[in-house]
């Protein structure tokens, strides 16, 4: 009986600690993530930066040209993208802002796919140098992951039982 009530001791602590963190986890469940440019962009060209997105992340950053006079500045779907950069298409279906020095800005993501980010100096003939950084936030969805999380540590718990209870006896 005793090795019984100290092997509950020890694991109602550990189920406790299991309970709270995945309260937590899904409470906060947010992810972020921080980019930051430091980029030199040709005469006459572009620096795309490619991002994976879910639906509803949402994208805020700033950025400020330090050589030359402006750049444009795209955010789009890759699709667009793939059109745009083979000079077919229009330069962004999320944010598009012409002949920017610095600029401020948001976007919300409508679907989940590869997303790109462009500093676009094809208008100028002197090569560009942009200093930013964008982030991305995310409410994604992590209860399927808790799900099985959580599987697993009562299978676990319960091959636990069997064991001390066969010890026991």
């Amino acid at each position: 009986m005793a090795r019984r009530a100290s092997f509950w001791a020890l694991l109602f602590p550990i189920f406790a600690v299991s309970l709270v963190a995945s309260y937590l986890i899904l409470t906060t469940g947010s992810f972020a993530v921080d980019h930051y440019q430091d980029i030199s962009i040709e005469a006459r060209g572009y620096t795309p930066i490619q991002i994976w997105c879910v639906e509803n992340d949402s994208l805020q950053g700033s950025f400020e040209v330090v050589s030359v006079d402006d750049v444009d500045f795209y955010v789009m779907s890759e699709e667009v993208y793939s059109h745009w950069s083979s000079g077919d298409g229009y330069p962004g279906d999320i944010f598009i802002q012409n002949d920017v020095e610095s600029l401020s800005w948001s976007a919300t993501i409508d679907s989940d796919g590869y997303y790109f980010v462009v500093y676009n100096n094809e208008d100028n003939t002197s090569p560009a140098h942009v200093l930013g950084s964008f982030h991305i936030s995310s409410n994604r969805d992590i209860i399927g992951s808790l799900t099985v999380v959580t599987i697993i540590i009562f299978i676990g718990l319960a091959a636990i039982t069997k064991l001390v209870q066969k010890m026991i006896t």
